[in-house]
C-alpha cells in the first residue's frame, strides 16, 4: 500500500487542527471559532477528495503523479530490464517529462547544494534558468519539494495544488453570498474542472489554483474596504509562481470584475485605488523574480522573434466553436491518456469539462438571476452578475470572438499570452454559478429543474447532430449512450434533491459528492502514476556519459533534451519554448526548422557541432531503425542494450585560446561560475568556452571585472588585454540586485503599518 493513503489525510487533518487551534489563540469570539471550525472541516473534506484524485499515482507502491513512462518510447530507456509499459503513460504531456520533473529536480540539487538556481549549463549550451518564466524558484511549493524527499515531493505538489484551488474557491463563493452547500460545491468544480488538472502538473497550476484567492481579496477589498495588503500577498504569490500569462490574464479579469462590481455612484475611487496599489505593491514583492524575467523573455523564440515565422490564421472558426462541445463530453475527441485524441488543439489547453451535474446547477442559478432581475428584487446583487460577466468575457475571448479577441490582443504584455487558456475563467464562473444554483434550487419553482435539463439536453442533441457529421450515426449514439444515462441519473438527483431538500439539509452534500466522482473519473485518468524508481532511470548509455568532458547530442528522439538535465549531461539540445533567439540562429543550420519547440538535428556534418564543442552522439542500439553513425570519423565508444555513443574527435575543447594552442583546464564551483585555467602569458587574446553566451556573463581576472562578448554571436568569450593564469566567468541575471532591492523594499512598506500598531511601537 502507498504510504500517501494514510500520510495525505492526515496532513489534511493536522492543517484542520492547526486552523482550529489558531483561531481559538487570536479570537475570542464564539462565531470565529465556529467559523475556523466549518473551514477546518472543509480543509479536511477537501483534502479526502484530493487524495482520492491521485489515485493512479496512489495505487503504486511508491508511486508518483506522473506521465513520463512515455520516456520509454525513446532509446536509451526504451530496452530497461524494468518492463515499463509506454502505454501506461500520457504522451500528450511531453513538457512535464521533458522539461517541469527536469527543472524541478534542477532546483532541487542546486539548492540543495547551497546554490542559487541562476543558470541551467545543460540544455542550448546553458541557459537563464532564475529567469526562464517556469522554474518559479521561490514559490513556496516549489521550496517544498526541494525540502522533501522526491516521492513525496512530486506527491505533495499536486496534492496541495487541488487543496489550494479548492479553499480559495470556496472562500470566494462565500464572499459573493453563496451558502455553505454551495460554497463546498464550487470548491469541488473548479480544481477538479478540465483546465486545472490538465495543467495540474505544470507551474501553471500555481498559478491557476490562486486566481480565486485573488478575486477573494479583490471583492473584499470592494465589500469591506480592507487593506489591499492581502490582494498584494495573493498577486505576490501568483507572480512568483511560474506562469507570467496566467498572471496577466488574471489581471485582466481582474479588470473586468471591477468595472460591474464596484458601485460607480459611490466614490469608487477609493476602492479602485486601493486596487491598483494591491496589484502593484503584490507586483513589487515579485520583482526579484519578475524582472529578471521580463528582461529575458524578450531575448526569448516565444516571447520576442522579429524573424521568426508570421504567426498562421488560427483554425476555422467551426473548429474553435466546436471545441465548446466539450462542457458536455470531456471524451468528444477522444483520450489523450489512451492515445486516441484526434483534436485540433492541445487537449489540455481545450479542456472546459466541469460535470453535467454541475451544468444542471447553473442553469438553475441563471434562471434565479434573471427571475431576480426581471422583478426587480435585490436579492441577486451585483457580485454575481460580475461572476456572469468574467464567464462570459472569458468564453468569448478563449473561443476567439473576432472584436473581441482583437482588442485583448491589441494590448500591452497581457495580448501575448495564449488566450484559449482563458477557459480557467468560464470553469471559475460556472463553479460559482453552480453554488449558487444549489442554494437557489430549494426555494425556486420545479419548473427551474426541467428547463435546466431541458438546455443540457439540448446541448447534448447538437453534439451528437454535429459528430454525425462526421462518423456514423449508429456509432455517436453508442458512444454517447453512456453520458446520456448519466445525464438521467443527474437530473434525477437534481429533483431529488429539490424535493427533500427543505427536510434534510445535509441531504445538499450528495450533489458536492456525485460531482467530485463525475469529475475524478473524467479527468484522474489523464494524471497517470509512475514508480518513482522508474522516474528517469539510469542506463548503460546514460552512466558512460556521466562526468565525461564535452557535449552531448542525440539522433532524432533519442535521449531526448530536457532529461539530460536530470542526468547532469551537458546536450547542445534542449525542449523549452522559452530558448534564447541567439540558439536558434546557430541551431537553425542542424535542425533547419525553426519552431518554438525541440526539432532534431539534422545536418551531422556541420562545422557548428566541432565549435560547439558536441563530443559525443547518441544513437539507437544496433540494428535498431536510426542506429549507426551519420559520419565514418565518428568512434564508436559505447555499445549496449540501450544505446550506441560515437566520440567526435573533431570537437571543440571546453575552452581555447584564439591566439595559443594551449591546452586549457575548465572547472566549476556551481553552475553559474565557469574557471579557465592554463592560460598562456605569453599570448593574450581572446579565451572562448563551450557555452552559451547571455546578458549577465561578467569575467574576473583576481580582482579585474570585465566584459564578456559573444564569440561567433554565440559562445561565451573574453577579450583580455594582458592574461595571468585563470580567469572566472561568473553569471547574474539582469535585473536580480535591482529586483531584490525593489521587493525588500515593498515588503518593508508592506509591514510597516503592523509594526507601527504594535503596542510602544
Amino acid at each position: 500500500m502507498h504510504p500517501g493513503l494514510v500520510v495525505l489525510p492526515l496532513i489534511a487533518v493536522a492543517l484542520a487542527l492547526l486552523l482550529v487551534l489558531f483561531s481559538a489563540a487570536t479570537s475570542r469570539e464564539r462565531s470565529t471559532r465556529q467559523t475556523s471550525a466549518t473551514e477546518a472541516a472543509a480543509v479536511v473534506f477537501y483534502g479526502l477528495i484530493a487524495t482520492i484524485f491521485l489515485w493512479p499515482a496512489l495505487s503504486i507502491p511508491d508511486g508518483i503523479p506522473s506521465p513520463s513512462a512515455c520516456l520509454f518510447v525513446h532509446a536509451p530507456w526504451q530496452h530497461t530490464d524494468d518492463g515499463s509499459d509506454p502505454s501506461t503513460g500520457n504522451c500528450a504531456l511531453p513538457d512535464v517529462t521533458y522539461q517541469i520533473q527536469p527543472w524541478l529536480l534542477l532546483l532541487k540539487n542546486q539548492l540543495r547544494a547551497g546554490e542559487l538556481p541562476l543558470w541551467n549549463p545543460y540544455s542550448f549550451l546553458g541557459q537563464p534558468f532564475w529567469s526562464n518564466g517556469q522554474s518559479a524558484p521561490l514559490f513556496p511549493l516549489h521550496l517544498l519539494f526541494t525540502a522533501l524527499p522526491t516521492m513525496w515531493g512530486f506527491l505533495l505538489l499536486p496534492w496541495l495544488r487541488i487543496l489550494i484551488g479548492a479553499l480559495g474557491t470556496r472562500r470566494l463563493a462565500l464572499a459573493l453570498g453563496i451558502g455553505p452547500g454551495g460554497a463546498l460545491l464550487a470548491g469541488v468544480v473548479f480544481p477538479l474542472s478540465g483546465m486545472i488538472t490538465g495543467y495540474l502538473l505544470f507551474p501553471m497550476a500555481n498559478a491557476l489554483v490562486l486566481v480565486p484567492w485573488v478575486l477573494w481579496a479583490t471583492e473584499r477589498l470592494v465589500a469591506e474596504r480592507t487593506p489591499f495588503r492581502t490582494l498584494a500577498a495573493c498577486v505576490a504569490l501568483m507572480a512568483l509562481g511560474g506562469h507570467p500569462g496566467t498572471l496577466s490574464h488574471c489581471l485582466l479579469l481582474s479588470v473586468v470584475y471591477l468595472a460591474v462590481r464596484v458601485p460607480w455612484r459611490d466614490r469608487p475611487w477609493q476602492r479602485l485605488g486601493a486596487w491598483l496599489g494591491g496589484w502593484m505593491t503584490g507586483g513589487a514583492l515579485a520583482m526579484v523574480h519578475l524582472l529578471p524575467v521580463a528582461q529575458y523573455l524578450p531575448q526569448t523564440v516565444r516571447w520576442g522573434d522579429p524573424d521568426g515565422p508570421p504567426p498562421g490564421p488560427g483554425p476555422p472558426w467551426t473548429q474553435v466553436l466546436a471545441m465548446a462541445f466539450r462542457l458536455f463530453q470531456p471524451w468528444v475527441y477522444g483520450r489523450a491518456e489512451t492515445g486516441t485524441w484526434h483534436g485540433s488543439f492541445f487537449e489540455p489547453g481545450s479542456r472546459v469539462y466541469v460535470g453535467l451535474l454541475t451544468l444542471l446547477l447553473v442553469g438553475v442559478a441563471l434562471q434565479a438571476i434573471w427571475a431576480a432581475r426581471s422583478s426587480g428584487s435585490r436579492t441577486t446583487d451585483r457580485r454575481l452578475l460580475a461572476v456572469v460577466t468574467v464567464l462570459a468575457f472569458s468564453a468569448f475571448v478563449a473561443y476567439r470572438t473576432p472584436v473581441l479577441l482583437d482588442a485583448v490582443e491589441s494590448l500591452p504584455v497581457v495580448g501575448r499570452a495564449l488566450h484559449h487558456r482563458l477557459l480557467f475563467g468560464v470553469e471559475l464562473g460556472l463553479a460559482l454559478l453552480a453554488g449558487f444554483g444549489l442554494d437557489r434550487l430549494a426555494s425556486g419553482p420545479a419548473q427551474r429543474v426541467w428547463l435546466s435539463l431541458s438546455g443540457v439536453v439540448a446541448g447534448f442533441a447538437l453534439l451528437v447532430t454535429y459528430l454525425a457529421t462526421v462518423r456514423p450515426v449508429g456509432e455517436v449514439l453508442l458512444e454517447q449512450l453512456p453520458w446520456l444515462a448519466w445525464l438521467v441519473v443527474a437530473g434525477a438527483s437534481l429533483w431529488l434533491i429539490r424535493a427533500l431538500s427543505r427536510r434534510s439539509a445535509p441531504l445538499l452534500l450528495l450533489p458536492v459528492l456525485l460531482v467530485a466522482g463525475e469529475l475524478t473519473l473524467a479527468h484522474a485518468p489523464s494524471v497517470p502514476g509512475l514508480s518513482v524508481s522508474k522516474l528517469y532511470p539510469t542506463t548503460g548509455a546514460t552512466e558512460f556519459l556521466l562526468g565525461r568532458p564535452g557535449q552531448v547530442a542525440g539522433v532524432g528522439q533519442t535521449l531526448r533534451p530536457g532529461a539530460s538535465v536530470v542526468y547532469g549531461l551537458r546536450d547542445l539540445r534542449g525542449d523549452d519554448p522559452a530558448r534564447p533567439r541567439r540558439f536558434d540562429g546557430m541551431y537553425r543550420y542542424l535542425g533547419s526548422v525553426r519552431t518554438p519547440f525541440f526539432h532534431p538535428v539534422r545536418d551531422w556534418k556541420h562545422p557548428w557541432l566541432d565549435a560547439c564543442g558536441v563530443r559525443w552522439v547518441v544513437t539507437p542500439p544496433a540494428g535498431a531503425r536510426g542506429s549507426g553513425p551519420r559520419d565514418s570519423a565518428w568512434r564508436l565508444a559505447y555499445d549496449g542494450p540501450d544505446a550506441q555513443v560515437y566520440e567526435r574527435s573533431s570537437a571543440h575543447p571546453a575552452a581555447w585560446q584564439t591566439s595559443s594552442d594551449a591546452n586549457l583546464v575548465v572547472s566549476r564551483s556551481s553552475n553559474s561560475r565557469v574557471r579557465v585555467e592554463g592560460l598562456d602569458p605569453t599570448s593574450p587574446g581572446r579565451v572562448v568556452v563551450t557555452q552559451a553566451w547571455a546578458p549577465g556573463w561578467r569575467a574576473r581576472i583576481g580582482d579585474r571585472l570585465l566584459d564578456t562578448v559573444a564569440h561567433d554571436d554565440f559562445l561565451l568569450a573574453v577579450d583580455l588585454p594582458t592574461t595571468g593564469g585563470s580567469v572566472d566567468f561568473v553569471y547574474r541575471p539582469p535585473g536580480l540586485l535591482p529586483g531584490l532591492g525593489i521587493s525588500l523594499l515593498a515588503l518593508t512598506v508592506l509591514l510597516l503599518p503592523s509594526v507601527a500598531r504594535r503596542p510602544g511601537g
